[in-house]
């Protein structure tokens, strides 16, 4: 008797879930699509974390933070602060969610006198102190500061999930829920095909330059909603297994659509990992695999930047392959090779804005991650970020099979970023740092478990 209430208990809470996924995605799909003033949409999803956090679970809390994301700004007008025509930073509702949820999670750590750090806590507050300190010589301080919330957002991301270890989080509901995520991406997506007239759509990229605010960001998040929609099939058995395929397929084939060059890259690089993964190579030679991708990218951008001349046609045809990407490149790399200073301390956080613009470029960022951050703090941001992605390898590492699909989600990502914006962009980071801290305190809750049953 008691095991009957139990399931349908569980039934009860698996439709109720289902039933919140549903209202989120036609609220989030709504708001995007009548492209309402962001005070509307910032209310709302203020509302609706706040009801979570009076009423609901830290499940519930999550979905509503993941969901807000889906309401990014469809341009650049949405600022709360605006001086000598500089943006600070866009307000969307994501900001405000995850900053609910934050002062919720510093309530809670001052409660119980305690304040939980994890794997990489350390080099995050490392990198956030010296990303602050570099506002001091960044060319523009309105963009260094705007810089540094951009990345705060995702530690704070970390922060929360870090006070919340305790929590139960089902992997198979997680997946789901990243399923109905990608689901509504998709279908913003397919709307702005139909729009603009399906084939003309097809025939350049530029359509999407008012998608989003920022359209590489948010095709980005195909990065990590396709391996974590697939988890949910190794132990599938619910009576939506056919639509969720169906589902999948459609966001399986709106990724195709975006036309991002860097997130087919990015996946072409996640399948190979995900067949070593799945012919149980080495963490050592993943490793080595990963880190030959890495150099030799970053090694070949170099050559044809320092050697442009004697390479100018092959120069001329990657930059024009790249969407201008190489000529940014070029503007990176000059400016951490320009001086020693430059190259210990960086030009400061987000000066990538103000050096673009001086080349007559329209771009914030260098559009690779690596150029990025040694470009703006220079081999001393170089090191604290390596110190980060060390502490991720050391997540992962002993539980690479077991998180196989959110350790493709991490790696098909940061692939990706190796040719556009950085992971720690701010819904991005959110996303990013969820993940691994989900692989974290998952892991520690199950061990936890193992030792109180001895």
């Amino acid at each position: 008797m008691k095991m009957t209430t139990r399931t349908s208990a569980i039934m009860n809470n698996k439709q109720q879930m289902l039933l919140h996924l549903v209202l989120l995605g036609l609220i989030t799909y709504g708001l995007w699509l009548f492209q309402f003033s962001f005070w509307i949409n910032v209310t709302i999803f203020a509302i609706l974390m706040i009801l979570a956090i009076l009423k609901g679970t830290f499940k519930q809390q999550l979905l509503v933070l993941l969901f807000s994301i889906l309401v990014s700004s469809r341009t650049h007008d949405t600022t709360l602060l605006e001086l000598t025509n500089n943006i600070i930073y866009t307000v969307d509702p994501h900001i405000v969610t995850v900053s609910i949820l934050s002062i919720v999670s510093i309530v809670k750590a001052v409660k119980n006198r305690k304040m939980h750090m994890g794997k990489l806590s350390l080099p995050i507050l490392l990198i956030s102190i010296y990303a602050l300190i570099s506002i001091i010589w960044t060319p523009v301080f309105i963009d260094g500061l705007s810089g540094f919330f951009t990345i705060l957002e995702g530690y704070m991301m970390y922060f929360i999930i870090s006070e919340h270890k305790d929590e139960e989080l089902s992997m198979k509901d997680i997946s789901i829920v990243f399923t109905v995520f990608g689901f509504v991406l998709s279908a913003q997506m397919l709307t702005h095909y139909i729009n603009y007239g399906f084939i003309e759509a097809l025939k350049t990229k530029h359509v999407f330059s008012d998608f989003w605010a920022n359209p590489n960001v948010a095709f980005a998040l195909y990065g990590f909603i396709i391996p974590m929609s697939l988890y949910k099939y190794r132990h599938i058995k619910s009576k939506y297994k056919y639509l969720f395929i169906v589902l999948d397929l459609m966001i399986i084939g709106c990724m195709i659509l975006s036309q991002s060059r860097g997130l087919y890259f990015g996946f072409i690089v996640g399948i190979i990992f995900a067949l070593l993964i799945y012919f149980r190579s080495r963490s050592k030679t993943l490793l080595v695999i990963g880190g030959t991708i890495f150099v030799s990218f970053i090694a070949t951008m170099m050559i044809l930047v320092f050697f442009k001349e004697r390479f100018i046609s092959s120069y001329e045809w990657m930059d024009e392959f790249s969407s201008g990407r190489l000529a940014l490149y070029d503007i990176a790399i000059h400016r951490f090779t320009g001086s020693l200073r430059t190259f210990i301390f960086g030009d400061g956080i987000l000066s990538s804005r103000y050096y673009i613009e001086l080349a007559g470029k329209s771009s914030m960022y260098y559009h690779s991650f690596f150029f990025y951050a040694f470009a703006t703090l220079g081999i001393i941001g170089i090191a604290l970020y390596s110190f980060l992605f060390y502490r991720i390898y050391q997540v992962f590492k002993p539980r690479l099979r077991k998180y196989a699909y959110l350790s493709i989600a991490i790696l098909v990502f940061l692939a990706h970023q190796l040719v556009d914006v950085g992971f720690d962009n701010r819904f991005l980071g959110v996303i990013f740092y969820f993940i691994v801290g989900l692989v974290e305190y998952r892991q520690l809750n199950l061990e936890k478990q193992l030792q109180e049953c001895k």
